[in-house]
C-alpha cells in the first residue's frame, strides 16, 4: 500500500556530510547512525525539498521523530560563529533525514515530478557575473568569483540551484581556458566571448562526445568538429573526462575525435 508521495530522487553532484550520534529526548539511542544511516550519508541519491504528502498519522509520526533529533542537535551544535548559509543546518538536515526516515521505515512510496518556476537568485547574479568575465576574456577572474560563490553557497551545482546545468558548463569554459592558455598561448576566449555562445559550444562539445562514447556519432557531428576553429585536443580531453571513466574508451575516443580536428 502507498504510503507517501514524494519528489522524484535525483543525484548529488556534490557529496553530503553528516556525521555524530544523537539521542532522543527520553534517552533512547536513535539507531540510524549505524545502519541506515550510515549507508545514506555516503550515498549520492537522496529526496530534496523536504516535500511530501501522507497520511495525517504518517506525518505526525514523522514529526515526532524529526523534531526529537533537530531539538537534540540544537541542544549540541553552536551556530553563533556560523555564516548565514551554514546557520541552515536544521533545514538541510531535516531534508536529507526524509531519506533517511522513509528507508528505515520500509515506506512505499510514489516519486513525482517537481516543476522548477525559476532559477535561483544567486544563481543567475552568479552567472551574470561569469558571462561579463568570460565577456572580457578574462577567466581568471571568472574562476576567483566562482570559487568564491561556491565556498559561501556549497549547493548551487546541486539540480535544484543550478537548474540549466550552465553553471557546470561554465565551469568546463573556465578550465579549458586555464589549460590552454598553458599549453597553447592562447584559449577559448580569444574566439568565443558572447556568453550564450559558448553555452552553445559546450553543449554541442559534449553531446558530440557521448555520441562518440556509445558509437553512435553521426556525419553532422563529424561535420561540427571538422568546422569548429574554437575546438582545441585539450577541451576534446576535457570534455571526455567529464563523462567517461574507462581509460581505454578515453583514449580511443579522444584520438577519434582529434583526427577530424582543424589546428587549434
Amino acid at each position: 500500500m502507498l504510503k507517501i508521495s514524494v519528489a522524484n530522487r535525483f543525484q548529488l553532484r556534490i557529496a553530503s556530510e553528516f556525521g555524530g550520534i544523537f539521542r532522543s529526548k527520553n534517552g533512547t539511542d536513535i539507531h540510524y547512525i549505524g545502519g541506515v544511516f550510515h549507508h545514506m550519508v555516503h550515498d549520492v541519491h537522496t529526496y530534496f525539498g523536504n516535500i511530501f504528502i501522507t497520511s495525517k498519522e504518517r506525518f505526525d509520526a514523522y514529526c515526532e521523530w524529526l523534531f526529537d533529533i533537530l531539538f537534540e542537535v540544537e541542544c549540541r551544535v553552536d551556530i553563533s560563529s556560523y555564516d548565514n548559509y551554514c546557520k541552515r543546518l536544521f533545514g538541510f538536515l531535516s531534508e536529507f533525514l526524509l531519506t533517511v526516515y522513509i528507508a528505515k521505515q520500509n515506506l512505499s512510496t510514489y516519486e513525482c515530478m517537481v516543476g522548477m518556476s525559476g532559477e535561483k537568485h544567486e544563481t543567475r547574479v552568479l552567472r551574470e557575473s561569469l558571462a561579463k568575465c568570460f565577456a572580457n576574456g578574462d577567466y581568471q577572474k571568472a574562476q576567483s568569483i566562482f570559487m568564491e560563490s561556491y565556498a559561501k553557497r556549497p549547493d548551487i551545482l546541486m539540480e535544484a540551484s543550478d537548474i540549466t546545468g550552465e553553471l557546470h558548463l561554465c565551469m568546463q569554459v573556465i578550465s579549458t581556458c586555464s589549460f590552454e592558455q598553458e599549453l597553447y598561448g592562447h584559449n577559448l576566449l580569444d574566439m568565443i566571448h558572447d556568453y550564450h555562445s559558448l553555452m552553445e559550444f559546450c553543449h554541442r562539445l559534449n553531446e558530440i562526445v557521448n555520441h562518440f562514447l556509445t558509437g553512435t556519432e553521426s556525419a553532422a557531428d563529424i561535420s561540427w568538429l571538422k568546422k569548429s576553429t574554437a575546438l582545441s585536443p585539450k577541451a576534446v580531453d576535457i570534455a571526455i573526462q567529464m563523462f567517461c571513466s574507462d581509460e581505454d574508451l578515453k583514449e580511443n575516443v579522444f584520438s577519434k575525435i582529434c583526427s577530424h580536428l582543424k589546428d587549434f
